[in-house]
């Protein structure tokens, strides 16, 4: 696939001519958190029909109705600090006596949390670094007229992971927390992602050429839950649950799923037997 050249694109392939290849992890801050020419801050809305791709937070108000059940059922607390809330879907959901509060990816969190905090699909857009086989990173270049890889990438890390964990755990005093992404455990990766989790999306079609068009397709990994947990627990937090969104959903009891099949029955059904099956969940506490 020949890469249109975007102004996203026009940027990086000036800084590999300054620079030599870049990091994947340098790619995607650019082509999707570039302030004017990233995939998440420009004006096209990347979410929904129109867009390349939906999220659980679109499926309204059925996926709000039963976070806000799931989370009455372990706190008394009633503040919700939405980070990367995107559209900010799930405000109407948390109306009062719930105050919430939405936190685009990069803004200051706020500090002394008594509450939720909540993020769905945040990690799994964190910009990576790629590795080949051998462990050696593999970069992007530019050549031919096209970003290509110096090295076939087959494994991926977040370098900001711990920070952002980090910041979230710090900002919660007391209260919980509960992440929401496309996820694995250590030990399945070789098995599930032999050539790698990096995806890309574009008019609501999947494919693996992440380097096309920047600034102009979302990029994601899948989010090694494993490493989330054990940086939840080097910041004080206790691991509530650790499962598929399904199952988190199907804790709220009879009378909520009824209620949620009300407003849409197909919707509940997508979020339990469709992406209810492909959505790991963590919930967190800070004791």
């Amino acid at each position: 696939m020949t890469n249109s050249m975007t102004p996203a694109g026009e940027l990086l392939r000036s800084e590999i001519e300054r620079s030599g290849p870049l990091s994947l992890e340098r790619f995607m801050q650019v082509a999707l958190y570039h302030p004017e020419h990233g995939y998440y801050r420009r004006t096209r809305d990347p979410f929904g029909r129109g867009g390349d791709f939906f999220t659980a937070s679109q499926l309204q108000p059925v996926f709000g109705q039963l976070i806000r059940a799931v989370l009455e059922a372990h706190t008394g607390l009633r503040t919700i600090v939405d980070v990367g809330a995107g559209r900010g879907e799930m405000f109407a959901a948390f109306q009062a006596p719930w105050n919430y509060q939405a936190v685009d990816y990069g803004e200051e969190l706020p500090t002394g949390i008594e509450g939720v905090v909540f993020a769905n699909e945040l990690f799994d857009a964190l910009p990576c670094r790629a590795y080949d086989a051998t462990g050696q990173e593999a970069r992007v270049t530019f050549q031919a007229g096209r970003f290509a890889w110096t090295a076939t990438p087959v494994r991926e890390e977040s370098p900001g992971m711990a920070a952002l964990m980090g910041q979230m755990a710090s900002s919660l005093q007391r209260g919980m927390m509960l992440l929401i992404d496309y996820g694995y455990r250590a030990q399945e990766y070789p098995r599930r992602f032999p050539q790698g989790s990096l995806m890309a999306y574009r008019h609501h079609q999947a494919h693996a050429d992440i380097l096309a068009h920047p600034g102009e397709q979302d990029i994601t990994a899948h989010v090694n839950f494993s490493r989330l947990i054990e940086l939840a627990q080097a910041h004080g937090l206790r691991v509530v649950r650790d499962q598929r969104l399904s199952a988190l959903l199907l804790e709220v009891g009879e009378r909520a799923l009824a209620q949620a099949a009300a407003e849409s029955t197909g919707t509940l059904k997508t979020l339990l037997f469709g992406m209810g099956d492909s959505f790991d969940t963590l919930l967190l506490e800070r004791p």
